[in-house]
């Protein structure tokens, strides 16, 4: 092959090799000042999502922590009052029927004594006061109490109350049932046909040695 035939094609193939591949615009070049927080790199996608997604779950937690705590004290606080009211402050007491046989609701609302009497020879008279929702069905009471919860009306004796030795006196209103060395704590009942309606009163009377009570103890 001739000079001249070599030399007309490598001037057709530079041709073809000018006109095919278009010229490169140059590259823009970035100001990365803008993000030191990745290292002078765009932030991605991923990592603005990932951001997004860790502050959700935080405030969600602290929410939900401070409801709980809330719904909590709540809780607490309504319960105080309904186990504040559950205790009866002189007791419990049933209403019952000629028939023995439980009738309404019942409820001991006052007890009080009077007391008197020298060194180990005090006499007390002990009055309840009770409140019935059925007062024409009921015949009787039955009574579990502490004496020692009763409101001091009077008091004249002299010295301490000894409950070691003490003993429920004679009388016709209340009949104990327990015995006299549980006392303060007393069951019984009361006299049966009282009028519950218009005086919804017993009495019953002790004393705290044998020597300053007159007549039998009614107590075992």
């Amino acid at each position: 092959m001739n000079p001249s035939t070599i030399a007309a094609a490598v001037r057709r193939a530079v041709g073809r090799g000018s006109r095919g591949t278009a010229p490169r615009r140059p590259a823009r070049l970035r100001d990365t000042s803008r993000w030191p927080a990745w290292g002078g790199r765009a932030p991605g996608w991923a990592a603005l999502a990932s951001v997004v997604v860790a502050v959700v779950v935080t405030l969600a937690t602290a929410t939900g922590i401070a409801a709980t705590g809330a719904a909590w004290t709540d809780r607490a606080f309504a319960s105080a009052p309904v186990s504040a009211g559950s205790w009866p402050a002189y007791g419990s007491c049933t209403a019952m029927t000629a028939q023995d046989a439980p009738v309404g609701t019942c409820a001991i609302t006052d007890m009080r004594y009077d007391g008197r009497g020298g060194t180990n020879k005090h006499t007390r008279d002990y009055s309840l006061t009770f409140t019935v929702s059925a007062p024409a069905a009921t015949s009787y009471i039955t009574v579990s109490t502490d004496l020692s919860t009763a409101t001091v009306g009077t008091d004249s004796s002299v010295g301490p109350w000894n409950w070691t030795t003490a003993v429920t006196g004679s009388g016709t209103q209340f009949t104990p049932t327990s015995a006299c060395a549980a006392l303060p704590l007393l069951t019984g009942r009361t006299i049966a046909g009282w009028d519950w309606s218009g005086s919804p009163e017993v009495s019953l009377s002790l004393a705290d040695s044998r020597s300053a009570q007159t007549g039998r103890p009614t107590c075992s």
